[in-house]
């Protein structure tokens, strides 16, 4: 299976939720099932790695449960929800914020999503829902890094923007540029 952590940061009033990465050999293996399912809840023919959807769901009920009641507490009234994950995690943290954002923002509530070696979650269809909802993204990678490469842009699969690389020689000095957003993926970066 998979682990979310949910941490609280009160000095910037934020509510982070955490999507760990492949550790084991069952997420290694859902990784490379390439297979696409339908997203629910979704427009028609928005289509997502069946894998990452089988996991993100396993656990969504009750993460969101608990989330919601959270937000619905006058503790984290004002507070705004951050959504991270690295490789696989940034899969499944990709797949939770376009599952929950429109809920979150329609209570007013402030939702953004950050990767890191996120590998592709969607076809064009789930990118372009991904974008209609309007929430902060930024998708960090590195040309050394196999999964943001995965899974393949041959079988239909689209990043959502907007990506922040660096080179593997750069990658110490946190020397990050905003990549071009004229191409689904810029060939520079």
């Amino acid at each position: 299976g998979t682990k979310v952590t949910i941490g609280i940061e009160p000095s910037t009033k934020e509510i982070i939720i955490s999507h760990r990465g492949s550790q084991n050999l069952q997420n290694w293996i859902m990784d490379f099932n390439f297979n696409k399912a339908k997203l629910p809840n979704s427009p028609e023919g928005t289509l997502v790695h069946e894998g990452f959807l089988n996991m993100y769901q396993s656990l969504a009920s009750q993460i969101n449960s608990y989330l919601m009641n959270m937000l619905d507490s006058r503790e984290y009234r004002g507070y705004k929800v951050v959504i991270t994950g690295q490789s696989l995690g940034g899969a499944l943290a990709t797949i939770h914020i376009v599952d929950i954002a429109s809920m979150i923002k329609n209570k007013g509530i402030e939702i953004e999503l950050y990767t890191y070696h996120s590998p592709r979650v969607g076809n064009q269809e789930f990118v372009n829902h991904a974008v209609s909802l309007d929430f902060p993204t930024a998708r960090y990678t590195n040309r050394a890094d196999i999964f943001s490469h995965l899974a393949p842009r041959s079988w239909g699969y689209v990043h959502i923007p907007v990506e922040f690389h660096t080179n593997f020689n750069d990658i110490a000095s946190n020397s990050f540029h905003e990549c071009s957003q004229d191409y689904d993926e810029d060939p520079n970066c």
